[in-house]
């Protein structure tokens, strides 16, 4: 089964599965394809933005505790990107996400570009945080992720804007 990949040793019933897949907006594909147990060539039979809303009902399914999502709504409107990252966050408060769309940064506490030849940038996202938790500072993220490893200048977080000068090495 096309949904289950990556999580076949999972018992999930037909009907779990109609349940995630409509709250990923595939509802209507199963019956559109056949059923469950088809074999197809996917790329050719889903559109982009409905293999991209596989991939969020196979994060739903396997519920994992971390998530890397790289362009994973780019063909999607901005409402069903809503809708996925509202759903994402429902379940785990640890993804990181490659992108470039402006929306992407109301899910998101922190942006850490790469600027090229080992340089970068991390800077928090200021928002709205009611009752929510705060984010990691800059220095304490950078800390937390060299874990005394090779890492970069010491940063200043109240800059609003961290920079060093070097890559992670880890």
């Amino acid at each position: 089964n096309q949904f289950l990949y990556a999580a076949r040793s999972l018992s999930v019933s037909d009907d779990a599965l109609r349940s995630v897949l409509q709250e990923v907006g595939l509802e209507d594909t199963v019956r559109r394809i056949g059923g469950f147990e088809m074999v197809l060539d996917w790329p050719n039979v889903l559109s982009s933005g409905e293999q991209q809303r596989v991939a969020f009902a196979r994060l739903l399914i396997n519920r994992p505790r971390f998530a890397f999502l790289d362009e994973a709504t780019t063909a999607m409107d901005s409402e069903s990107e809503s809708a996925l990252y509202e759903l994402l966050q429902g379940f785990t408060r640890s993804y990181i996400s490659v992108g470039y769309r402006s929306i992407l940064s109301g899910y998101h506490d922190l942006v850490l570009e790469l600027k090229g030849n080992g340089g970068w940038r991390l800077e928090e996202l200021k928002k709205d945080r009611a009752g929510g938790e705060d984010p990691i500072p800059g220095n304490q993220l950078c800390k937390k992720l060299f874990d005394g490893r090779n890492a970069p200048e010491e940063i200043d977080p109240d800059a609003g804007v961290n920079e060093a000068s070097d890559g992670f090495h880890g």
